[in-house]
């Protein structure tokens, strides 16, 4: 399977090539087709942990986040992206993170003061999993912003809406069918409900009901003749009617029967028009993209029934689809194969204090698994939330992600194997849809229109062509500098494609990095060449079709209302939208440092690392003549003699230069050089000093023909010379935005571009509490008390953590979630 890689990323390469090519259909057999797509296009899977369901602006939304492939950790991807996105599908925050070797990594989301409150949704997911945008994780939660206080407590007009699924597909003439129905409200909320089935003429023939969150279920024989509503009556006295989807007059319907915990059984049925045409039937059974079970069946011979053995089957979603002996398929179903182990935390309390700010020490053991990846939080369990049931590790890898669309209190599925339980469970399978691939598609081997690669690192990528026309260039290649965020330089060439691309990967940096890079064509090095840069994913997002599925707005805030509402009401009344950051239950208020000119042309100007250094603002230092003549006035320890057309320049002390610089580096450097420009070093340098011109290197020459009036600002960089790859101190000239030089270097120079790197990893800040809380303190309400997304165990194989109590919680809630390197599923949650 490893092979894959390779495989993914040359299919990804000549996908252009491909699109162009038109090829005649070719039928595959269910079975070839389902090796075929599990070959070329597998299904990562990621699930994200958070500390907590609610979140009030100006919190940190703290993460876990796995990623695996056919239930273990992925081997595919290396790069995973998490954003938030409002309801309206605005990107309002973002980061891309390094898997870590289990794949997995920490993340974490700062929400600003000012975000308004509303529905947001999380999402994950790696770029490959793009091209399947429909399985990407989401997570909906609420985010109570300080607006929420002067918002209109204006309910929405109640609103029923109501979905019907016929068992497999279709209703059918003179077939006794089951039918699932779903109950939802204007917010995408089930809604329990008790009504009847009527005919056309309003007779009621079927009282219904729901059995679990909004689902229900009965069975009708239907015929052509008649149409059919579901009748709901409401508290005022009125009623609404649903109608029934018309049955059709032929064709097959499916009965999947799932009570026996040994075995699952699907039977088929036909209608009587045209039967002849549906008498011989194939039945697949698939999970995972692997046949787990086929049969041909014939009616005319009494073989209309599929058994299916549980026992050697994986945990999940079972899909079971019948196909006509053309090939076609008529009917689906999908059921629920409940071979799941949960393994759980022997957890033990050493110290447990349900003081105020009492200090907790807690211990984990995995008797059964050595060292999982694992994540901890502990919360405030006394605190109600509007998510009685969220999202766990377990509901997510086995059910959500195979399942398109919202599933409500999806952890309530897997909280045991109970009839009742594995019942609902079924009810939730007939009322969801269930679509990795569509047969039609697959059965004409109609590929998969790939748009995402697989990505192993970062990458910069793009092509190259001819300035003064469309053609590309097919020989040369792509220069860069790079400079990143933690002062390191790298140098790096791409060689041009026939076709004009490059890329340039194996790349790895944190935060930010400014590209630098020119383009060279190998046949006239000298011409000019228009290099367009690819733009990365992460830079590039805005908008997002993963937007929340549900409103999540439950909670009332007023005064004096429930015990969530007024614990809500008190935090957003704290929060400090004006000039501050808040920190929990802490707004930090900073006085703003005023500005001197230099400090501002250094903003606008100068870029990343270039910002150290002094900064010399011209148009302060009086009439000059020339560069040097400014830079001498103006910086002690820099010896500037001879003709200032062409003055040699030496850095002869540093002591006043380090006082004055914004880096405050206290380094003594004895510069000499050649007395001339230096070619065999990285840099042009004369006298041991680097010269650039807005950023680039240049040779002094051409820094003495600049016009003084032309110039913006002056750079003076001492010991942080290194920083901008000089072997010394060096100097930055920032020509005034419009200006034009007369030296031939400008004809062909560098350009340049910021990208984002992998975003750092926060570490959660948690008090430690050695005394009661003090008159002058302010009270901690804090919700989330520990949160550990990278817990490592002891000497003895045990994981150990303490936290400190909040003022007022009496309880608290610990969930601890994982994933094992082959894939066991870890999930324990308990309130202590």
């Amino acid at each position: 399977m490893k092979n894959l890689f390779s495989f993914l990323i040359a299919l990804f390469l000549c996908m252009g090539s491909q699109a162009q090519t038109t090829v005649p259909p070719v039928k595959l057999s269910p079975d070839s087709a389902l090796q075929k797509f599990r070959n070329l296009y597998p299904q990562e899977k990621v699930f994200v942990q958070t500390d907590k369901e609610t979140y009030l602006s100006g919190e940190t939304i703290w993460m876990k986040i796995w990623c695996t492939l056919d239930g273990v950790p992925t081997f595919l991807s290396n790069i995973l992206y998490v954003d938030l996105v409002n309801a309206e599908g605005k990107v309002v925050a973002k980061k891309m993170y390094k898997l870590d070797s289990l794949s997995s990594t920490q993340a974490d989301l700062d929400l600003p003061a000012a975000i308004s409150s509303g529905t947001y949704s999380i999402n994950a997911y790696s770029l490959w999993m793009l091209n399947f945008p429909d399985f990407i994780f989401r997570k909906s939660i609420f985010i109570y912003g300080a607006d929420y206080l002067n918002k209109k407590n204006t309910a929405a007009k109640p609103q029923l809406n109501c979905q019907f699924f016929p068992e497999a597909g279709n209703l059918l003439e003179g077939v006794n069918t089951r039918v699932a129905f779903l109950v939802t409200d204007q917010n995408g909320q089930p809604v329990n409900i008790k009504g009847s089935i009527t005919d056309q003429s309003g007779k009621a023939i079927k009282e219904v009901q729901t059995q679990h969150n909004g689902m229900g279920l009965f069975e009708i024989e239907a015929n052509t003749e008649n149409k059919y509503k579901l009748n709901i009556p409401l508290a005022n006295g009125a009623s609404m009617d649903y109608a029934l989807p018309v049955a059709e007059k032929e064709g097959i319907n499916m009965r999947v029967e799932n009570g026996n915990p040994n075995r699952l059984t699907a039977l088929v049925f036909r209608a009587e028009k045209n039967k002849e045409a549906y008498n011989k039937i194939k039945l697949v059974a698939q999970m995972n993209g692997q046949m787990v079970a086929s049969a041909e069946l014939n009616f005319d011979e009494g073989l209309t029934a599929l058994p299916i053995a549980k026992k050697n089957l994986p945990a999940g979603i079972l899909q079971i689809t019948a196909f006509r002996e053309d090939g076609l398929p008529v009917a689906e179903r999908i059921a629920f194969i409940a071979n799941y182990n949960i393994l759980q935390a022997d957890i033990k309390t050493p110290v447990l204090s349900k003081q105020a700010r009492g200090k907790n020490e807690f211990t984990v053991e995995f008797p059964s698994i050595k060292q999982p990846n694992i994540a901890i939080a502990v919360t405030d369990a006394s605190i109600d939330t509007a998510m009685k049931v969220p999202e766990n590790i377990v509901s997510s890898v086995l059910l959500s992600s195979d399942i398109k669309g919202y599933i409500h209190e999806p952890a309530y599925y897997f909280k045991d194997k109970s009839k009742e339980r594995l019942d609902h469970l079924d009810l939730l399978m007939m009322t969801q849809g269930w679509r990795r691939f569509e047969w039609k598609k697959m059965i004409n081997d109609q590929s998969v229109n790939l748009q995402y690669p697989v990505e192993s690192s970062l990458v910069i990528r793009g092509l190259v062509k001819k300035s003064d026309r469309n053609a590309v260039v097919g020989e040369g290649h792509v220069s860069f500098i790079i400079k990143t965020e933690d002062s390191t330089t790298i140098m790096a060439s791409a060689q041009l494609t026939d076709k004009g691309e490059f890329m340039l990967d194996g790349l790895s940096f944190q935060k930010k990095a400014t590209f630098f890079y020119q383009g060279t064509n190998k046949k006239k090095e000298s011409y000019i060449v228009d290099v367009d840069i690819t733009p990365a994913y992460i830079d590039s997002l805005q908008k997002s079709f993963g937007i929340p599925s549900v409103n999540l707005d439950t909670a009332v805030i007023k005064a004096g209302a429930a015990g969530y509402a007024g614990f809500l009401f008190g935090k957003l009344k704290s929060i400090d939208t004006s000039n501050g950051e808040y920190l929990g239950n802490v707004t930090v208020k900073g006085v703003r440092k005023k500005r001197s000119p230099a400090d501002s042309l250094n903003a606008a100007y100068a870029s990343d690392i270039f910002k150290l250094g002094r900064s010399i603002d011209p148009s302060e230092t009086g009439f000059a003549t020339s560069i040097w003549q400014i830079i001498q006035r103006s910086v002690p320890g820099i010896s500037v003699t001879g003709d200032m057309i062409n003055p040699v320049v030496r850095f002869t002390r540093f002591q006043g230069l380090d006082a004055l610089s914004e880096n405050n580096s206290a380094s003594y450097l004895n510069a000499s050089g050649s007395g001339g420009d230096d070619f065999g070093t990285m840099m042009l340098e004369r006298n041991g000093v680097t010269y650039f011109l807005n950023e680039m290197n240049v040779s002094m020459d051409v820094i003495s023909t600049i016009n003084v009036s032309d110039v913006a600002l002056i750079k003076v960089y001492a010991a942080e010379g290194t920083a901008l790859g000089a072997s010394g101190p060096a100097i930055a000239i920032y020509t005034k935005k419009g200006a034009v030089t007369g030296k031939n270097i400008y004809d062909k120079k560098f350009s340049s571009i910021e990208r984002t790197g992998y975003s750092l990893v926060k570490s959660f800040y948690a008090p430690l509490y050695t005394r009661a809380k003090q008159p002058e303190e302010a009270l901690d309400s804090s919700e989330t008390l520990y949160w550990n997304g990278n817990v490592k165990p002891g000497k003895d194989g045990k994981y150990p953590f303490r936290f400190y109590n909040n003022d007022f919680s009496k309880k608290v809630k610990v969930v601890i979630q994982g994933i094992g390197v082959n894939g066991e599923l870890i999930y324990a949650e308990k309130v202590f």
